[in-house]
């Protein structure tokens, strides 16, 4: 019998904690009020595999070897893989753009460098890089900067360096940054420009290891709408750890709620009610 006629296994209460242990292990993702998303994200791979109960595939997953390493990777990309937009948070990006005019004065010449944390696949990241351009072009004299994108999925972090999307996904920008910045190469189908892609630099990462990473420091961190899968500890970690990342005078934003319990004595909130934005000293 075809998946299409079968009807859809229940993930066990069981079954659930055994996958979230695993997922929170290896990613730091804590999906622990969030059952009905693992268990589509498995179904879709268990479709595509053949597998008819979560058992099985949770055994090939979770073996060592280099097969499971590239299935836990393909697992990945059906988990977190999610929805996003250009200017997600329009409150946000104002505040940015006014940061970097004000940053590039006081930095005489010094490169801008900015780093989209679960950029998804690219809008964030370009996002970034838009508003970074545009605070360059007003500045007095010769100015670079660069933006680093890094995601946990192989697949998005593909689709964010081909820089394509749809005509539909590009409205909620300005008609004059839509013609500075794309360029149409079919029907419907938009890509932004070699000379802004050209400053984006994306790679996979998993930001849970994120001691493990490069110790690159940033004017700008921008990590929204992904703490919300960690658990507390978890959080306070990651803030920690991006905290060392910054430059002085740098700036941190996060989603709302994102950074609740979270105190430094190295940074200072930012002065503004509709973001959540720390400065650090």
């Amino acid at each position: 019998m075809s998946w299409a006629l079968r009807p859809q296994p229940e993930l066990s209460d069981k079954q659930f904690r055994l996958w979230q242990e695993l997922l929170e292990a290896r990613t730091g993702i804590d999906l622990g009020g969030h059952k009905s998303i693992l268990q589509v994200g498995l179904l879709k791979r268990m479709r595509q595999l053949g597998y008819e109960n979560y058992g099985e595939y949770y055994h090939q997953v979770s073996a060592g070897g280099g097969d499971a390493a590239v299935e836990w990777g393909e697992l990945l990309n059906s988990l977190t893989v999610q929805e996003t937009r250009f200017y997600r948070d329009p409150s946000a990006f104002a505040y940015l753009g006014d940061y970097l005019q004000v940053r590039l004065q006081v930095n005489d010449g010094e490169p801008l460098e900015l780093w989209s944390v679960g950029c998804s696949t690219g809008e964030e990241a370009y996002s970034l890089a838009i508003t970074a351009a545009e605070a360059v072009r007003t500045a007095a004299g010769e100015r670079f900067f660069g933006v680093t994108g890094t995601d946990i999925s192989s697949s998005a972090v593909a689709r964010a360096e081909a820089g394509e999307y749809r005509q539909q996904q590009l409205l909620i920008i300005e008609a004059a940054l839509r013609y500075r910045y794309f360029r149409n190469i079919s029907a419907g189908s938009y890509q932004v420009v070699p000379a802004l892609r050209s400053r984006v630099c994306f790679s996979r990462s998993n930001i849970a290891m994120i001691n493990t990473l490069p110790n690159m420091l940033m004017d700008v961190i921008y990590c929204q709408n992904m703490l919300i899968y960690f658990k507390r500890e978890g959080r306070i970690s990651v803030l920690n750890a991006l905290y060392k990342r910054l430059k002085p005078g740098g700036l941190l934003i996060t989603g709302p709620g994102e950074s609740q319990g979270w105190h430094h004595p190295g940074v200072r909130r930012i002065s503004n009610s509709r973001i959540e934005g720390y400065i650090k000293q």
